[in-house]
């Protein structure tokens, strides 16, 4: 089997291996290369997913704590077992960004 090293400004390294048979290798830079921007792409893809995700964590306790609080003061503040039952909502929703 006779081959080379590439020249990392060839395109395509090329050998013989038994008699006529012909082979080719891609270039190192270009693996390299098309390996790194996968990566990148998938870096990418979980940077988006995470950043949606802590959106999601922080909108919805802030949503329901709105909506309670907005309850409370079109009225509900005037029945005692609303008022408190909400309350400990907004609070159980206020805990999820503490702890």
């Amino acid at each position: 089997m006779k081959s080379k090293l590439p020249d990392l400004n060839e395109r395509w390294l090329q050998g013989e291996r038994g008699g006529d048979h012909k082979f080719r290798w891609r270039n190192v830079r270009e693996r390299f290369s098309c390996s790194r921007s996968t990566r990148l792409k998938q870096l990418e893809r979980q940077r988006e997913e995470f950043v949606a995700n802590v959106s999601h964590e922080l909108r919805t306790p802030l949503s329901l704590i709105k909506g309670y609080v907005e309850t409370l003061l079109d009225g509900a503040h005037d029945n005692p077992e609303v008022a408190e039952r909400f309350l400990k909502i907004i609070e159980r929703n206020a805990n999820r960004w503490i702890c």
